[in-house]
């Protein structure tokens, strides 16, 4: 993805998230994984068309929503949600690296 404030701020949000939790090992960031991007998704249809608005690149992910999912009512809070796992899994590799 192109640098993007939003995901500076998933970025954030996420590693603030990660604090809240007893992590002992690598294993448990992964656990923590679906609560921790679901908690991150927004919830109001003006916040998820803003957000879709604000950058061509995430049109990419309501393309895959759609491809996995089909026209699902949700449709836009699951693209929202494949885009911060993404972010998610940065993260992760990111810590399992020691960066």
């Amino acid at each position: 993805m192109m640098p993007h404030d939003w995901i500076f701020e998933t970025f954030g949000a996420i590693l603030d998230n990660l604090e809240g939790y007893n992590i002992e090992c690598l294993e448990d960031i992964d656990d923590y994984r679906h609560e921790i991007v679901d908690g991150l998704v927004d919830i109001y249809t003006h916040d998820l068309t803003a957000w879709l608005h604000s950058s061509i690149t995430f049109v990419y992910y309501l393309d895959e929503a759609v491809k996995e999912y089909g026209q699902a009512d949700n449709i836009l809070m699951l693209a929202q949600y494949m885009a911060i796992d993404e972010i998610y899994s940065e993260v992760y590799k990111l810590i399992e690296e020691g960066v």
